[in-house]
């Protein structure tokens, strides 16, 4: 008798792990996704409260964004780093921090519209490719700018940043430089 409850308790056991490995994926954003909108909205609200209170932007004034994305992964040549940050795209750069792999450092990348070279816009995945025509700094060892191969990208989550990015920044890219794919 004690062999046939344990059998059933067991086969009980499998067949409400079958019936959870079913359910469906959560509709809700990821946490890349909810960061960047609250970023997003944050800075919003900042800019509006300012504005009520007629209080000057500091330094000359807060730039404002176009749009924040979230991300999936980074790439500069060699190097991947797969820890996703919001990217704040501005009217002449894209901002994002990128975390080095075999380094205990966070860099934060400020990616100037007139130093991109080759920009590519990818659909599968979606991802932002480019390169820069000089070495930089934190990543002399990764990065050879003299190598086709060697680009730097941003992976995106959805299709939505990409048609973001045609929207509101690809006007801005010297003509030299548009590319798409």
């Amino acid at each position: 008798v004690i062999n046939d409850e344990k059998k059933k308790v067991v086969s009980c056991m499998k067949n409400d792990f079958s019936q959870i490995s079913k359910t469906k994926k959560s509709l809700r954003p990821s946490l890349s996704e909810q960061l960047a909108a609250i970023g997003a909205n944050a800075d919003a609200l900042t800019a509006t409260i300012r504005q009520q209170a007629g209080i000057p932007n500091q330094g000359g004034g807060v730039e404002r964004i176009l749009f924040t994305a979230p991300s999936t992964g980074f790439q500069v040549g060699r190097l991947t780093c797969r820890y996703p940050s919001p990217v704040q795209f501005y009217q002449n750069r894209c901002e994002y921090t990128f975390h080095h792999p075999y380094e205990a450092t966070e860099i934060r990348m400020h990616m100037y519209y007139k130093d991109l070279k080759q920009v590519i816009l990818s659909e599968k995945p979606f991802r932002l490719s480019f390169r820069v025509p000089r070495q930089m700094f934190h990543f002399i060892d990764d990065y050879d700018h003299t190598r086709v191969d060697h680009t730097v990208s941003i992976d995106f989550p959805t299709a939505l940043a990409i048609s973001q990015f045609r929207e509101h920044v690809s006007s801005r890219l010297p003509t030299s430089t548009r590319s798409r794919r």
